[in-house]
C-alpha cells in the first residue's frame, strides 16, 4: 500500500524513462527505519514494465564477507565473464574466491563490474534495485557505488534504499539523493485509517501521528497495539506509545550496543516525560549509575540532553520504554519519584508514584485525585481527567473509585471528549450508590445525548427533580441545562420545553433563600418560554447581568445562554459582553465545545457589524477546533452559510439545503432556522421576494428563542416587497409589541426600518 508518496515516485519513474532513453542514472533513497523506502522500491519496479529488474538486499550477518553482496548481485551473469578483458576477468574470480590468483585489485573489480553489466544492458536495459544498502559490505557497495559514478549511455538505473546515517552521507556521496521524510497529516490518518477495522477518533489520530512523525511502518504497527477503545478516544493512550516488536527492534538495535548502564539511564529519561536533565541525572544516580552514563548515547546521536532531554526521534523513547521489563520500569519510576519535590512539583510525584505502583494504593489514589483538583484550577480538564482516571485504578475501595471515574467523565465531557466521558460515565455507574452523584450520572447523561434533544431534555428534567429535595442549587442548574439542549433552538416541539418551564417556576416559587445566578437565569428562560414575551423582558434582563458575574465554571457549563437571550432583546453589547466571556472562559479551561459556540457567537456579531473578514476569521478557527475534537466535523464547517448568505456567495443555497437536512434527521431545528434565515436573506438580494417571505415566517412561526425577534423584520420587508401586505402587518405588530418592551436602540432602529 503506497499513500502519499506520488512526488516521490514520479521522481524515481523518470530515472525509469531516462534508461529507456538510452541514458544511465542512479538515485539513493534515505530515510529513517520503516519511513516507506522498500515500498517506493516497489512501486518503481511495478512500473518498470520492459525494464529487466535486477533485485539486491543487504544482509547483515554477510556483512564482514567482502564482495559477497557484490557476489550474489551477478551471480546470475558470471557465465559472460569470457566477454571482459583479461585483468578484469580475473579480478572478479579473485574477488569471488573462483582463483587462486593475487588478491583482487579494487579499481579493476570496480571496471569489470561496470563492464559486466553493460553486456547485460546490450540486450534489455537494466534497473539494478539495491535494498537495506547500509547492511552491504563495504567493498561490495564501494563497488556499485563505483560503477554508479561512471553511468552515462549505458541504459543502466540503479536505486538504492538506505537507513539514514552520517557514513550512508559519505558513501554515497555524489550521487543524486532522495529523502523519504514522514508522510502528511493526511496521508498519514489516510494510512492509518486504512489499516484498522473500526474507527480512529480524529484527536487519537493526530497523537499517533504527532509521535510516529509520519512513519509508515511505525502508524501500521501501532494500530496494531492499540485497542478500539484507545483508537475511538474511548481510553487513554500510553504514555510511551507501543509501537510493537518489528518496529521496536529496530530502533532498538542502535540502543543494545551501548554499555548496560547507558541503557539503564536511557530507560530513566524514557520514563520521564518531562526531559528534565538535573531530574534524570539525580535518578539515576540514586540508582547507582553514573553521571556521565549518558554521554555514549549522546555521541552516537541517539538523544541532546542541554536544556531537556530529547530523543533523536520520539519513538526511541517509545523502544526503549517499551522494550525494558516492567519490573525495571517501576524501578525507574520509583526513582524518580523519589528525587521529585513533593512540595515544588506533587503532581509529577504522583504519577510516578501511580506507574511505580503494583496494585491498589490509596494514599497514592489520593495524591492523583488531589493533581486533578490543581489541574482543574489551572483549567485543564484533559490533565484532570487523566489524573483522575489514574486515581480510580489505584482506588481500593469501589465506591470511592466509582466517584472518582465519574468526575473524570465530566471533565472528559468538557473538553469535547464525549466518546471517552461516556465509556468512563458507564464504568461508574456500576458502583455509584450516592443519590446525589446517580443523579450527576443522570445529568450527565443527558449532555452526552445532545444530539437527541428529545432525550437529552428529558434525562436532565428527570435529574433536576431526583436533585429537588438534596440540593436545589443542582436542581436548578439542571434545570437550565435542560433548557438549553432541548429548547434553545433544538426541538421542533414546544411540549418538553413548557414542562421545563413548569418545573422550574414551581421550584423557584418555593424557594426561600435568596436567589442565586442560576436562579436568576433559570427564571430568565422559564418566564420566556411559560409567560408573553414582555413579561419575560424583566427576567431576561436580569439574567443577561447575572451572566456577566458567573464563575469561569459557571459560564463554561451554561456557555451558550447569555448571548441567546441578549439575541433576544437586541441586546448587541450584552450579545458581545456574554460570549467574549464565554471564550475567556473556554480558552483558560480548554473546553473546546464552549469554544465552537463562542466563536460561532462572535463571527455573527462581527457579521451583523459588517466585519466580513473578521467573520471569517472566527469560521476557520472554528473549523480547526471542531477538527481538534473530530466530531461532527461536516455539520460545523455549514455554520458559515449565515456569512456566505449576507456576501451573497450562492455556496449559501447548497450549505442551507444541507443544514436543513441535517437537522431535520436528527430534531435539532436550530439549524432548520439558521437555514431559513440564510435563505430569507438571499432571496431578498437576489429579489425573490415570496421565496423569502416562505423562509422567514417559518422561522417567526416556530419563534424559537434567539431566532424568532431577528427573523421578524424580514417578514415585513418580504412581505411589503412581494405586497402580501397582510404578513407584513402582522410581523410589524408583533415587532412594535416585542422592541417596545425591549427598548435597545437595536430594536428601537428595526422597527422605524420595518415601519418606514
Amino acid at each position: 500500500m503506497l499513500i502519499g508518496r506520488t512526488e516521490e515516485l514520479e521522481k524515481l519513474k523518470a530515472l525509469l524513462e531516462q534508461v529507456r532513453g538510452g541514458m544511465s542514472g542512479a538515485v539513493v533513497l534515505r530515510g529513517e527505519a520503516g519511513i516507506g523506502k522498500t515500498a517506493l522500491l516497489n512501486a518503481v519496479v511495478e512500473s518498470a514494465g520492459d525494464l529487466l529488474i535486477v533485485r539486491l538486499e543487504g544482509i547483515e550477518s554477510e556483512m564482514q564477507l567482502g564482495y559477497a553482496a557484490l557476489h550474489r548481485l551477478l551471480l546470475p551473469y558470471l557465465s559472460r565473464l569470457d566477454h571482459l578483458p583479461e585483468p578484469q576477468r580475473d579480478a572478479l574470480n579473485s574477488a569471488f574466491g573462483l582463483t587462486a590468483v593475487a588478491p583482487a585489485d579494487r579499481f579493476m573489480v570496480g571496471l569489470a563490474t561496470l563492464s559486466l553489466l553493460g553486456e547485460v544492458a546490450k540486450v534489455d536495459p537494466v534497473l539494478i534495485v539495491v535494498d537495506d544498502a547500509q547492511w552491504l559490505d563495504h567493498e561490495s557497495v564501494a563497488t556499485l557505488v563505483f560503477v554508479a559514478r561512471r553511468l552515462h549511455a549505458d541504459r543502466i538505473g540503479f536505486l538504492f534504499a538506505a537507513r539514514d546515517s552520517p557514513e550512508i552521507g559519505a558513501t554515497f556521496q555524489g550521487i543524486t539523493e532522495l529523502w523519504i521524510a514522514g508522510l502528511g497529516e493526511d496521508s498519514a490518518r489516510d494510512l492509518l485509517t486504512a489499516s484498522v477495522t473500526g474507527p480512529v477518533s480524529f484527536q487519537v489520530a493526530g497523537r499517533i501521528i504527532a509521535v510516529t512523525r509520519g512513519n509508515p511502518l511505525a502508524l501500521q504497527e501501532l494500530s496494531n497495539e492499540l485497542s478500539s477503545e484507545h483508537l475511538m478516544d474511548r481510553s487513554p493512550l500510553p504514555d510511551p506509545l507501543p509501537i510493537g516488536e518489528l518496529i521496536e527492534a529496530r530502533f532498538l538495535r542502535q540502543v543494545r550496543q551501548l554499555p548496560a548502564e547507558t541503557q539503564m539511564t536511557l530507560l530513566v529519561a524514557a520514563a520521564d516525560p518531562d526531559g528534565d536533565p538535573d531530574t534524570v541525572r539525580r535518578a539515576a544516580e540514586a540508582l547507582g549509575l553514573p553521571a556521565t552514563a549518558l554521554e555514549p548515547a549522546e555521541k552516537c546521536g541517539l538523544l541532546t540532553s542541554k536544556r531537556r532531554i530529547e530523543f533523536r526521534h520520539p519513538l526511541i523513547r517509545s523502544a526503549v520504554y517499551g522494550g525494558a521489563p516492567p519490573a525495571e520500569r517501576r524501578r525507574v519510576h520509583r526513582a524518580l519519584a523519589g528525587v521529585i519535590d513533593v512540595e515544588r512539583d506533587p503532581d509529577r510525584k504522583a504519577l510516578h508514584l501511580a506507574s511505580a505502583a503494583l496494585g491498589p494504593d490509596e494514599e497514592v489514589a489520593a495524591a492523583l485525585e488531589q493533581s486533578a483538583t490543581h489541574a482543574r484550577a489551572r483549567g485543564g480538564y484533559i490533565a484532570e481527567s487523566s489524573f483522575l482516571v489514574r486515581s480510580a485504578s489505584l482506588s481500593p475501595d469501589l465506591q470511592r473509585q466509582a466517584h472518582r471515574l465519574l468526575a473524570a467523565a465530566h471533565a472528559a465531557f468538557l473538553v469535547g471528549n464525549a466518546g471517552y466521558s461516556e465509556s468512563l460515565l458507564g464504568q461508574a455507574r456500576l458502583n455509584l450508590v450516592d443519590p446525589i452523584e446517580r443523579a450527576q450520572a443522570k445529568r450527565l447523561e443527558g449532555h452526552l445525548r445532545f444530539m437527541e434533544p428529545r432525550l437529552a431534555a428529558s434525562l436532565l428534567l428527570e435529574a433536576a427533580r431526583e436533585f429537588e429535595n438534596v440540593d436545589r442549587d443542582l436542581s436548578h442548574r439542571s434545570l437550565i441545562e435542560a433548557f438549553q439542549v432541548g429548547v434553545v433552538g433544538r426541538l421542533t416541539e414546544r411540549t418538553i420545553g413548557l414542562e421545563i418551564a413548569q418545573a422550574a417556576l414551581e421550584s423557584l416559587s418555593a424557594q426561600s433563600t435568596p436567589p442565586m445566578t442560576a436562579d436568576i437565569v433559570l427564571r430568565g428562560f422559564a418566564m420566556h418560554y411559560a409567560g408573553t414575551y414582555t413579561d419575560a423582558v424583566p427576567a431576561m434582563r436580569e439574567a443577561i447581568r447575572a451572566q456577566a458575574a458567573m464563575s469561569f465554571e459557571e459560564t463554561n457549563q451554561w456557555s451558550f445562554i447569555g448571548t441567546v437571550m441578549a439575541n433576544e432583546l437586541w441586546d448587541e453589547e450584552g450579545a458581545k459582553s456574554t460570549v467574549e466571556q464565554l471564550e475567556r472562559a473556554s480558552r483558560a479551561h480548554g473546553a473546546l465545545p464552549n469554544l465552537q459556540r463562542a466563536l460561532f457567537g462572535m463571527a455573527i456579531i462581527d457579521r451583523r457589524a459588517g466585519r466580513f473578514l473578521a467573520a471569517r476569521a472566527r469560521y476557520s478557527e472554528l473549523h480547526e477546533v471542531t477538527l481538534t475534537i473530530g466530531d461532527h466535523v461536516e455539520l460545523y464547517d455549514l455554520f458559515d452559510v449565515d456569512l456566505l448568505a449576507w456576501q451573497g456567495d450562492d455556496r449559501a443555497r447548497s450549505k442551507a439545503a444541507e443544514l436543513a437536512e441535517g437537522g431535520t434527521a436528527s430534531g435539532v431545528s436550530s439549524l432548520i432556522d439558521s437555514s431559513n434565515m440564510s435563505l430569507s436573506i438571499l432571496d431578498l438580494a437576489e429579489g425573490d421576494y415570496e421565496a423569502a417571505l416562505v423562509a422567514a415566517q417559518s422561522v417567526t412561526k416556530r419563534d424559537a428563542l434567539g431566532w424568532g425577534c431577528e427573523a421578524l423584520p424580514l417578514v415585513v420587508e418580504a412581505g411589503v416587497r412581494c405586497d402580501n401586505r397582510e404578513s407584513a402587518t402582522d410581523a410589524l405588530a408583533s415587532l412594535a409589541e416585542r422592541a417596545t418592551a425591549s427598548g435597545t436602540p437595536w430594536a428601537l432602529g428595526l422597527l422605524a426600518r420595518s415601519r418606514g
